[in-house]
This record gives C-alpha cells, structure tokens and sequence, in this order.
C-alpha cells in the first residue's frame, strides 16, 4: 500500500505535466509528434517505476545493509538524473552527521546543524537550492579541498518508522543542468522512505541475528542437553551437550521421529513424550537408563514440556536431558563406603571431605584365626566365605549410619561420627557391634548347614578425637580418620582373644553407654603404643542370640 501510494503520487505528477505540454503545443505540433512524445514521456515514467520496484525488491532479498543502501543510492542518482548522491546518518551519541554513503568521497563528518545536511537533519526541512553559492546556507569548503563544482542540491531528512530524523538524503547537479523540481522531491521522498524501510530491517535482522547467535552460544555452552520436537514428532533441533549425552550426532537425530530415534529399548522415554503430547503438562523422569544404538548406557534425568507464552507453530516440545552418569558412579562407589543417604549429601557438597579434628567412634572387628583357616582352605573358599561375610556386616554398619573406612584383610574399620556427626555414635558403635555378633550366629548356622567351617570375630571399640578427611596424593584419595583412638580400637580388638568377651570398650565408650547395655569391667591393661594403662570393659552375652532359641524368622533375617 506503501509503494503504490508512492508511485501513485509520481505518476499523477508526470501526467500532469504531459496534459498541459499538451494543451500548450496543440497548436504547434502534429498528432504524430504529440503521440511521440507522449510515449517518450510515459517510457521515462516506467523507467522510474521499474528502478523503485528494483529498489524494493531488493529491500526484500538483502539484508547486508551496506550493500543494499549502496544499491539505493546507485538508483537515486540515476533516476534523479543527478551527477551524485549521498546518504547521511545521525550519530547521536556525537551528535555528528556522517556519510553512510558518499558517492565520490570518503567518510565525512559534521556536527549537526553544520551545513545543508546538518540543518536538514537538525530541522527536519527538505531543502531545494537550485544554485548553491547563491544560499548562505552551503558551505563551499568541501568544493575548495575537492576540486568539486557544486550547482544544485536537494537534501531532505529520512525518518524511520516512529517519525523520528535518522538521517539526511542528498542529491547534487542535475546532469541536465536543470533545478530539481516538486516531481524530484517526491521520487527523492520514495527513495528516502525505501531506504529508512531498508535501515529498520537491517537494524531488527542484526537484532534477531544476534539474539539467536546468542541463545545458541548459550545452548552451546550449557551443560545440559537440549531438543526441540516440532508438531509431527520431528526431531529439529539439538545442542551439543544432547549430541554428547545421548552417543548421537546431528545425522542421527534431526528430521528423525522421536520414536525412531529412541527406540524400543527406551520406550519409557516414548511413553512420557506422548503423555506431554496428549496432555500439556509438564513430566520429569529421574535417574533413568537411556540405551543408544549401540548399546552404550547413560544415567539421566529427563523432562518434556511444552513451550510456554509462545505462538510459534514450529516447536511443540521441549526436551531437557541432564547427564548423571558421572554422578551414577560416584554415587555408587561412595555407597560402598557410607550410605546412599550419606553419599547424596557429599556429592550435594553438604558435606565436607575436607580434613578436620572432630570427635568419633572408632569400630575394629576382625576374625580370629583368619591366616590358619587360609591355610586349611582353598583360595576359592576363602574368597567366597569373606564376600558373604563382608556383605553381611556392612549392612549393618550402614544401618547405624556408620563410614565403612577400609577392609584390612579379614578387619573392618568403621568409624561413627565423620563425616556426619549423631549425638549418639557410640551407642551407634555399640548397637552395631552387638548385631555384627548376631549376625554371624546365623551365618555359622548357615554354613554348618552347607557342611562348611565356622568363624569367630573379636570387636574393639574407642572413642575420641581424630583427624578426618581426604588424605592421600593427587593420583589417589582416601577417607579416612588418623589418631590416637583408631588405634586403642585395634588394641582391644586383639585383646577380645585373652578375654571371653567378644566385644570389648574404652573407658570413653564405657562411660557414654553404661546405663544402657549390660556391661562388665575387666581389666586395666597396658596397650601397645600408650604409656598409660587403660581400662576396658566387655558388652555381657546377654546380648546374644546364643543365649536364647534362635527363631527361622531370624535366620532368614540376614540373607547371604
């Protein structure tokens, strides 16, 4: 509507003047000669048409703004019939006018309000001077350090959409040594407006241009997976960490159906997408296994969402793939050292690993005359007695809430009390103790059922300060306590073998839990390692399933 308003307006004008061309030389000219020139002047009419469709064609097609502007600015000075033309914008952070386009010289600059241009683009006013040394308002310097001859010059200001002045267009010396008229001002007008149309494209494709450079620099760069499904369940679009996440590539993903792509070995996968198909509503799976073409497993947690306050018909869902196979492991292996629980919270880093003094109660337990029976039995059966053995009392450590701290041998070590700290450890300590004891009475039931050895363990516990964190090298780390009442634990535990007791305590221990276990003061004795006599004290049988008839119910209670 634009353009043919514009157009309209030109041809009206050019008509015009041919109509009273006509009038006035009817007299004089033949009707041969009359209808020459009307097609002559009706071909120069077209010829113009023609360059501002040229002109807003090209609007359309190209977005690099210096190409496209220059292009203008090559019809400008043909339509106009004009020696050159130049195009100026307005900077307004300097307040200078400076030549986008200057056809026959460099960049140039001025103040606004400096010159023909910087008045036009100060006053918005379209100036028509038809001999320019005659007008206070030019100045000639320019044509004393060029050389150049300027005659006549029409310049009037370009606007953009919100009428505001972004710069000023300006033709100079009509070739034909004429003034520019009312007709040129409008063609110059057009031009003027297509090229404001132009700068407003240019300006909001640089705009989305850079917003989308921005939005993929960051899809790039995060480290969850991202992908869009569009209407029919196509696969368009992924960035690299869901590349990396799921073993893939874009040859095998993109155009390819959901379905397809994931396959029946992630059907669980399928079945939420078609949920969040079918109902909008936003679902999330968590630590799941996602199988690729290969084979290759990955742990992830997954959501599926429509897009929100979108109207864009292209994607209809939104899929977020966080990678925790990493986590998975480590996960896993700290669980073989304290409980899940305890593992979430250290990989959570609600929990410190680092070195530092803290009160704790150490737990030793050992078998008793491990190396004979290893000499007595073949290596397979040694194996497979210390796996159903440790698997049995690791359980129980952990479920007091204990840090298995290392296997030595046929010993456990655990500690109660890093790296979380209970009010109550040491009854924790004692509690598991007494169920490590339990729990091998009915392992040795089980064996002598399968016609297999029996075994007896000693437990040593103590309590004290301790040092407890990672110590190790930078190759290899290990949770651990160092101090003085690891190795009172280690002692008591050898002394179990002199006493009837299999569980013997520290003074401290005895001292914290006395009032509720039954126990019995030994000895004073004096440990390797410290100058002064210790006393210790055993937990009573009383605590045992061997003192009482041992149910099926608790047999089973403990599998192997």
């Amino acid at each position: 509507m634009f353009y043919q308003l514009k157009l309209g307006i030109i041809y009206k004008i050019v008509m015009s003047k041919i109509v009273k061309t006509k009038r006035s030389n009817k007299k004089k000219l033949s009707s041969y000669q009359r209808r020459r020139i009307e097609v002559n002047d009706l071909q120069t009419i077209g010829s113009k048409l023609n360059k501002l469709l040229d002109v807003s064609r090209n609007i359309m097609a190209e977005m690099q703004l210096k190409i496209l502007i220059e292009k203008v600015m090559d019809n400008v000075t043909v339509v106009m019939n004009a020696d050159r033309s130049s195009l100026f914008l307005i900077d307004k952070q300097k307040n200078e006018c400076w030549s986008f386009v200057a056809q026959g010289a460099g960049e140039i600059r001025f103040p606004v309000g400096v010159g023909l241009a910087g008045y036009v683009a100060q006053s918005g006013e379209t100036i028509n001077i038809p001999e320019a040394y005659a007008d206070s308002r030019f100045n000639p310097s320019f044509d004393k350090k060029t050389g150049y001859r300027t005659r006549s010059i029409l310049t009037m200001p370009m606007k953009n959409s919100s009428d505001q002045i972004i710069g000023v267009i300006q033709v100079l010396n009509k070739l034909d040594r004429k003034p520019f008229n009312e007709q040129d001002e409008k063609l110059l007008e057009a031009f003027s407006n297509l090229a404001a149309i132009a700068l407003d494209n240019s300006i909001l494709f640089e705009e989305v241009q850079e917003a989308k450079n921005f939005n993929e620099s960051i899809l790039a760069n995060i480290h969850n997976g991202v992908i869009t499904i569009d209407p029919s369940g196509k696969i368009i679009n992924a960035n690299q960490s869901a590349y990396r996440i799921l073993k893939s590539d874009s040859n095998n993903m993109i155009n390819k159906t959901y379905e397809d792509f994931f396959g029946i070995k992630n059907q669980v996968i399928i079945d939420t997408i078609n949920k969040v198909r079918s109902k909008g509503e936003l679902s999330e799976l968590f630590d799941i296994e996602y199988f690729n073409d290969d084979g290759k497993l990955a742990n992830i947690n997954l959501s599926v969402e429509k897009p929100k306050n979108t109207k864009s018909k292209v994607i209809d869902l939104l899929i977020v793939i966080e990678d925790i196979t990493k986590e998975k492991r480590m996960k896993s292996t700290l669980s073989q050292y304290m409980t899940k629980e305890v593992a979430e919270q250290v990989l959570n880093n609600e929990i410190s690993l680092t070195g530092k003094r803290q009160k704790v109660t150490i737990l030793f337990s050992d078998i008793r005359n491990f190396t004979t029976l290893s000499e007595k039995s073949q290596p397979e059966d040694i194996v497979g007695l210390l796996n159903e053995y440790f698997d049995i009392m690791i359980d129980i450590v952990f479920k007091y809430e204990g840090t298995l701290d290392k296997f030595i041998g046929d010993a456990i070590m655990a500690v109660f009390g890093a790296p979380i700290m209970h009010d109550d450890d040491s009854h924790r300590a004692v509690n598991t103790a007494i169920d490590m004891i339990n729990a091998l009475i009915i392992f040795n039931e089980k064996r002598k059922a399968r016609g297999l050895f029996t075994i007896d363990i000693g437990i040593g516990i103590s309590m004290g300060d301790v040092l407890a964190g990672n110590i190790g090298s930078e190759k290899r780390m290990e949770y651990t306590v160092i101090g003085d009442p690891v190795n009172l634990a280690s002692r008591l535990e050898s002394l179990t073998k002199q006493f009837p007791h299999k569980i013997l305590i520290s003074e401290y221990v005895y001292e914290i839990v006395k009032n509720d276990f039954d126990i019995e003061y030994l000895d004073v004795v004096n440990v390797k390692g410290k100058n002064i006599p210790v006393k210790i004290y055993g937990i009573k049988d009383s605590h045992f399933n061997q003192h009482k008839n041992i149910s099926k119910d608790a047999i089973t209670s403990y599998e192997i």
